[in-house]
């Protein structure tokens, strides 16, 4: 019975929103020989600058997930599982700690979390529970998904979105709509099998579109990026057409399972996936490393909503401020990319560019910020910068 429950709601899926999808898909054709070396002053207008300091008793190892929501700062400790939480001047608010023998409400691994009513909810996969907190870090609820296996989530009152990972789903379906009033399950976005023994960890989730109700997911080992509506349903598949630089499906594949082949990415100079896909207010902004046997090329590219290319650029200069940058887009905002660089880095590149030189020292700006946290930077903290996009209309 459950399978024939199963067959029905494909064929209806299938016959009703095939056409739709089909329709709405997009190919965006990036030449990477089309780019041009430039400068940050391209596209953004100025930088921001913000010490994120743990304090003397608590620890961020590496940073992952990073949302700014309800006037402070939420950050995912990949290597830790901790969530700390920030003021927005850089302080310390609270950290929510993961436990190696975790008991009666607590949680093991941090996978994803979710902002919403004042409160946090967290996904632990390995124990395929929920935790709920305020953001002091109190329990508020815990709960066990019996039945499903994922990794990342969105939700709402009506409905439930998940990322399942390559080898969790039917059919090697990626993502998992679940109705919450009825408990009526929808597999959607098929992926090919050769990843199933690949569950790979994404930088930034679900992520929301600031001017719509629609979500967006970059597919792990592909330049692919899916489209949810407000529903929960997949409505478009954006896929990035990329030229001199790109691999094809079966290159990705094959260093998907031979690490080694790490060396020829760099002699061929190639792409290995999306590193960045951001849906701003009023523009995407995406961020590709293209390797090489020297250093990365960092490309910057940014179009409207409508996808009309706006901008392409790489390795941009910094003429705002002159300070070295040397972090990749981590983050976004309405109109800003935010970057995190590690504060003994960034201490270090400030002498380096600055030392022995004359400077003028203004509220807010880079010279500012150094003189203020000149003694924590020396710590192990991290700074996060926001650059300000400049077409904001």
């Amino acid at each position: 019975m459950h399978k024939y429950i199963y067959l029905l709601i494909m064929i209806t899926v299938f016959f009703s929103c095939s056409p739709k999808k089909e329709k709405n898909n997009k190919t965006l054709t990036i030449d990477l020989k089309e780019a041009q070396e430039g400068k940050l002053s391209d596209i953004f207008s100025s930088i921001d600058y913000k010490l994120l300091d743990t304090g003397d008793n608590e620890f961020l190892a590496m940073p992952g997930k990073l949302r700014i929501e309800d006037s402070l700062i939420f950050l995912r400790d990949s290597r830790l599982s901790n969530i700390l939480i920030y003021n927005l001047d850089g302080s310390l608010n609270s950290v929510i700690k993961a436990r190696l023998n975790p008991g009666p409400g607590e949680f093991l691994q941090s996978e994803d979390f979710q902002i919403g009513d004042n409160r946090i909810k967290v996904r632990d996969y390995p124990q395929n529970k929920s935790f709920i907190y305020d953001f002091e870090g109190t329990l508020l609820d815990e709960s066990r998904d019996e039945e499903e296996l994922y990794y990342y989530f969105y939700e709402t009152k009506d409905w439930k979105l998940a990322y399942m990972g390559y080898s969790n789903g039917p059919d090697s379906k990626l993502f998992l709509r679940k109705d919450r009033l009825n408990n009526e399950l929808l597999f959607q976005y098929s992926f090919p099998n050769e990843f199933e023994n690949f569950n790979v960890g994404s930088k930034d989730g679900f992520m929301q579109d600031y001017s719509e109700p629609l979500f967006y997911f970059s597919i792990p080992y592909s330049y692919e990026i899916v489209r949810f509506d407000e529903n929960g349903v997949l409505d478009q598949i954006i896929e990035l057409d990329i030229k001199n630089g790109g691999m094809t499906k079966e290159e990705r594949n094959l260093w998907a399972k031979e690490r080694n082949l790490r060396q020829m990415i760099k002699e061929r100079k190639l792409v290995e996936h999306t590193d960045s896909f951001f849906p701003m207010q009023n523009h995407f902004f995406i961020h590709l490393r293209q390797s090489t046997p020297m250093s990365a090329i960092n490309h910057f590219i940014v179009y409207s909503k409508d996808f009309e290319l706006m901008y392409q650029g790489y390795d941009l200069e910094n003429d705002l401020d002159g300070m070295r940058l040397d972090g990749v887009p981590w983050s976004y905002t309405e109109n800003s990319i935010i970057l995190m660089i590690n504060s003994n880095q960034f201490y270090n590149a400030y002498l380096e560019r600055f030392a022995g030189k004359s400077v003028k020292q203004v509220k807010g700006n880079v010279h500012d910020f150094f003189q203020k946290n000149m003694d924590r930077l020396k710590e192990e903290q991290y700074v996060m910068v926001s650059l300000n996009l400049k077409f904001s209309h």
